[in-house]
């Protein structure tokens, strides 16, 4: 899915949030970073940007 994603356009790290998103379903930002490698102090830009690309949206107490 990852391979998918970067195919679109999305960064690597992009990518890999995106897909375990999928995967994990409602997510902390900690979840995601810890099931995708991605470094926290990364997390909440990739996903404030992801969120801006609407393809997540920011919850209460989470992201989905």
């Amino acid at each position: 899915m990852e391979e998918v994603f970067r195919n679109l356009g999305l960064s690597e790290y992009q990518a890999r949030v995106l897909a375990y998103s999928y995967v994990l379903g409602k997510s902390k930002a900690t979840d995601l970073s810890k099931a995708s490698n991605v470094p926290k102090a990364k997390i909440y830009s990739i996903l404030e940007e992801l969120c801006e690309f609407r393809l997540m949206k920011k919850i209460e107490n989470g992201f989905l």
